[in-house]
């Protein structure tokens, strides 16, 4: 999740962190076929309709629904299971929004959904921005896949719908994000979640900050205000989410595959770079992220000997609230390096890692030896780095 002023921890890794206490262990192989399972979670029944990830020797399981959530079941939670024998096949975006609106905060303003291609847009602000999201959303989407195949790498559509979900208050926001995620950090204005594979925001356009006078009701409005650089960091959220949702459906990553942090969000602030000379204030990849540059050039003024090292070996640094910007700016740095000087070595780096079991968790000296392994020794790798993005 990242916020207006500073970026934080996105809530994909706080749920990650919870999820890995559980109790899996000696999985079976990955199925892709469609069962049915009758289940009860805190006294409360329900049917899910999914495939099975993985297995567990105790009959704990973790089961992707056909509406793209995955959830660990306990052994004791699941009261009937049958097989059915028929391939995995996501439901179509008009049954996730069906089935999603009624668990929505309830509102003066009713939701409403709008589609296009596997996006499931549900809304209850302006038409207009629900719209503006949309099209953002279709572009990056093509944009995203075209760079990558350009890179060797070919992607896949979504074969479950991407749901977006758009509120028209903060208050609503926060009301979602603490029944679905537990809490929320209070200047957040987006974040997607790995578990629902839902991306949430609200609709900032509307607030006196952005708009002046009320919510705007034209997309002359609209491109008005993202092309204010104060709006900078709205479009840069507003695309990183979604750059997260992309990748996980697109064959690019796995979902709780053990990928590192910095790759996560170092990836989606590589395609997240705002163009204000654009009328819809995005319209590159790749382009340099001159706030997290800035950032570098400040840390690099004081002890560089961690640089690096610490974010390759483990994730701990990301938790740590003073060292956010510091671990955000790293991870830019050498996500950009690797993709602009070593994209072939990232592919395969990336085809490594999701080709290791769902929920491992490596240890840091696997971490790094398997960094060694396709990049070179962490210490040269610095030096190329610095030598490519300060000369």
């Amino acid at each position: 999740m990242r916020s207006l002023n500073s970026i934080w921890p996105n809530p994909c890794w706080i749920l990650t962190l919870g999820l890995m206490l559980f109790s899996l262990s000696l999985f079976a192989a990955q199925v892709n076929a469609i069962d049915e399972f009758d289940i009860l979670r805190n006294d409360v029944r329900a049917k899910l309709i999914g495939e099975v990830l993985l297995e567990a020797q105790d009959g704990g399981l973790m089961v992707r629904t056909t509406d793209g959530n995955i959830w660990m079941l306990q052994p004791d939670e699941i009261k009937a299971r049958k097989t059915t024998g028929a391939k995995f096949k996501g439901m179509t975006p008009d049954a996730a929004a069906k089935q999603l609106t009624p668990k929505l905060p309830k509102s003066t303003t009713p939701y409403r959904m709008m589609k296009a291609k596997n996006y499931a847009i549900i809304y209850n602000t302006t038409p207009t921005f629900a719209n503006w999201v949309k099209s953002l959303y279709l572009r990056l989407n093509v944009g995203f896949k075209n760079y990558w195949k350009n890179q060797g790498v070919k992607l896949v559509e979504s074969d479950v719908p991407l749901c977006v979900v758009i509120f028209k208050s903060k208050k609503e926001f926060d009301n979602y994000a603490i029944a679905t995620l537990g809490s929320v950090q209070g200047s957040a204005l987006a974040y997607y979640n790995i578990k629902s594979n839902q991306v949430v925001m609200y609709d900032l356009t509307g607030t006196a900050q952005y708009s002046g006078r009320g919510r705007v009701t034209s997309s002359q409005q609209i491109n008005a205000i993202f092309q204010r650089p104060e709006a900078e960091p709205m479009i840069a959220t507003i695309i990183h989410e979604a750059v997260h949702q992309i990748a996980f459906n697109s064959g690019l990553q796995k979902r709780f595959a053990p990928c590192p942090f910095w790759l996560n969000e170092g990836m989606a602030m590589y395609f997240e770079v705002p163009d204000l000379k654009s009328k819809r204030g995005w319209n590159a990849i790749g382009q340099v992220n001159n706030m997290r540059l800035r950032q570098l050039k400040t840390m690099l003024r004081g002890d560089q000997s961690n640089f690096f090292d610490a974010i390759i070996r483990g994730d701990q640094k990301f938790r740590e609230p003073e060292q956010i910007l510091n671990s955000y700016a790293e991870a830019w740095a050498l996500t950009y390096f690797l993709m602009k000087r070593k994209q072939k070595e990232l592919n395969a780096y990336l085809h490594e890692l999701n080709s290791n079991q769902l929920l491992s968790e490596p240890s840091e000296e696997q971490r790094i030896e398997i960094f060694e392994r396709h990049f070179g020794k962490v210490a040269t790798v610095k030096a190329e780095c610095f030598q490519f993005l300060l000369n």
